[in-house]
């Protein structure tokens, strides 16, 4: 198990389970020309050793995820899937590698080009 392959799938069956596409870092697509879409990228990262044997590593890092939809229809739907994609990320005891460290922030609505979308900033922790 990685990071990335535990918080992209928690997100794919949550994108699926609503018919909602995907937007994965360098993987091709084609952007919806309706209704809302989500894109996920990892930001930075910093590894720790928390033993002088170096058998763990601790992982530090934080999660870009935002959802996307149409300027002008309002935001109903857009603030919806942001409330949806943020309780998909509790902070909990982790399960698998990762742990949520902080409540996901919350970013104001922004345009870009022919979209409006809400950023999502998740903090992470895994160990290895």
């Amino acid at each position: 198990m990685t990071v990335r392959s535990e918080v992209e799938g928690k997100l794919a069956q949550y994108a699926a389970t609503k018919g909602i596409p995907v937007a994965y870092e360098n993987v091709s697509f084609t952007k919806p020309t309706s209704g809302n879409w989500i894109e996920i990228y990892f930001l930075s990262n910093n590894s720790v050793l928390p033993e002088l044997s170096a058998s763990r590593r601790r992982e530090y890092g934080m999660i870009q995820i935002n959802v996307y939809g149409k300027p002008g229809v309002g935001m109903g739907a857009i603030t919806t899937q942001v409330n949806e994609v943020v309780a998909l990320f509790p902070v909990v005891p982790k399960a698998g590698v990762t742990s949520i460290e902080a409540p996901p922030s919350v970013g104001r609505a922004m345009q870009d080009g022919e979209f409006i979308f809400v950023p999502i900033t998740v903090q992470y922790r895994a160990e290895f």
